[in-house]
């Protein structure tokens, strides 16, 4: 499947510090939460091989939850952006602001409902009906898998702590200072079809589950 937003995020530019996104975004009713671990998501499991997504409202979150805020040191919280609701989300609003959180205690999450389980995107994607959740899952996953695997600094080996709402890490070493940000590594997919429109060229790795087919697809 092809993750890709139809209409994008709008991420407001006046939230600019850690404390502007706690109070606006962090603890805002209509903030939905997309939660990831070790490069997994977390979807609802119905127990025949289909999977629901699971975004969550801060109500929906428990009170012994650890912290989640701006500084947390197991919950890092990247801002996404403003968009309309997911169909299948527990927002009530028509529109929500999308926080994609990166956890080291999966556990938590895990008890708060008996069918969830952190499942790779490409697995849990195949049942997901709604293309918009699937498409912000991507992008949770995405920026929440890069927080995980870059946790120390290029040049000088120190931890990196996150900043810029989720969107760059900056070493805990005052005398290096460097900023990290995402990689950004050109790829390129294509469907090949037939003059009639009829047929398409798809592959697949000798690895993949049968039935299962790809556009043409890879780095360049």
């Amino acid at each position: 499947r092809m993750y890709r937003l139809h209409e994008a995020l709008e991420r407001d530019g006046s939230i600019t510090s850690d404390a502007v996104f706690q109070s606006r975004v962090l603890d805002s009713p209509d903030t939905l939460f997309i939660v990831c671990h070790h490069g997994q998501c977390l979807v609802l499991d119905h127990g025949d091989g289909s999977y629901a997504d699971l975004f969550l409202t801060r109500q929906k979150l428990p009170e012994a939850l650890s912290p989640l805020g701006a500084g947390s040191q197991e919950h890092v919280c990247i801002y996404l952006g403003k968009g309309a609701s997911s169909s299948s989300s527990s927002s009530s609003s028509s529109s929500a602001t999308y926080v994609a959180v990166e956890t080291s205690r999966p556990d938590q999450w895990l008890a708060l409902h008996e069918s969830a389980v952190f499942m790779s995107l490409r697995v849990a994607s195949e049942s997901l009906q709604d293309a918009r959740a699937v498409a912000l899952l991507a992008q949770a996953v995405g920026f929440c898998t890069w927080h995980w695997r870059t946790r120390h600094c290029a040049k000088c080996g120190a931890v990196l702590q996150s900043e810029r709402l989720g969107h760059a890490r900056r070493c805990t070493d005052a005398s290096c200072a460097v900023t990290s940000w995402p990689r950004i590594e050109p790829a390129a997919i294509m469907m090949v079809s037939s003059a009639c429109g009829g047929y398409a060229l798809l592959g697949r790795k000798g690895s993949w589950p049968a039935q299962r087919y790809s556009c043409l697809a890879g780095f360049a």
